[in-house]
C-alpha cells in the first residue's frame, strides 16, 4: 500500500497561506506566511484536513501574522475541546474578535516566569484563548 503524504503546500495555497523554508524567516513575520509547515503537515496526517483548515481559518481571522506553530496548536486544542462541531464562518467570526498575537506574548509572560517554567506557551496560550472566548459568550 502507498500512503502518499499531503501536499502541504497545495493545501497552505488553497487557504491563502505562502509555505517558505525557515532559514528565510523574518521578524516581525508577514501576513500569510508560514515557515516550514511540519506542524500543519503532522495536523493534516493526524486530525484530518478539514480540522486542519479550520483552524488555519480561525487563525487567519484573528491575525493573518499569527501563523506560528504554537498558535496553530493551541487553537486546535480549543477548537477539539470545545467547538468541535462548528463551522468556518462561526469560527471566523469568534475569532475575529480577538488578537491572538496578543494572547500569545501575554501567555510567553504567564507560562515562562523569573524562576521557571510553569507550562508550555501553547497550553497557556490555549487556556487563555478558552478563557478570553468563553468569558465573551458567556457575557
Amino acid at each position: 500500500m502507498n500512503r502518499r503524504k499531503p501536499n502541504i503546500h497545495r493545501f497552505l495555497e488553497g487557504h491563502g497561506i505562502r509555505c517558505l523554508p525557515t532559514r528565510q524567516a523574518t521578524e516581525p513575520r508577514p501576513r500569510n506566511v508560514i515557515y516550514g509547515g511540519r506542524l500543519v503537515g503532522r495536523m493534516i496526517r493526524r486530525q484530518g484536513e478539514q480540522h486542519t483548515g479550520r483552524v488555519i481559518a480561525a487563525v487567519i481571522a484573528s491575525n493573518p501574522s499569527a501563523l506560528y506553530g504554537d498558535v496553530l496548536f493551541a487553537v486546535s486544542l480549543f477548537i477539539t475541546a470545545h467547538r468541535p462541531d462548528a463551522q468556518v464562518a462561526d469560527l471566523r467570526r469568534e475569532f475575529a474578535a480577538i488578537d491572538v498575537l496578543a494572547l500569545r506574548a501575554a501567555a510567553q509572560h504567564l507560562a515562562h516566569g523569573r524562576g521557571g517554567v510553569i507550562a508550555a506557551r501553547a497550553r497557556a496560550l490555549a487556556l487563555l484563548i478558552a478563557s478570553t472566548l468563553l468569558t465573551k459568550e458567556a457575557a
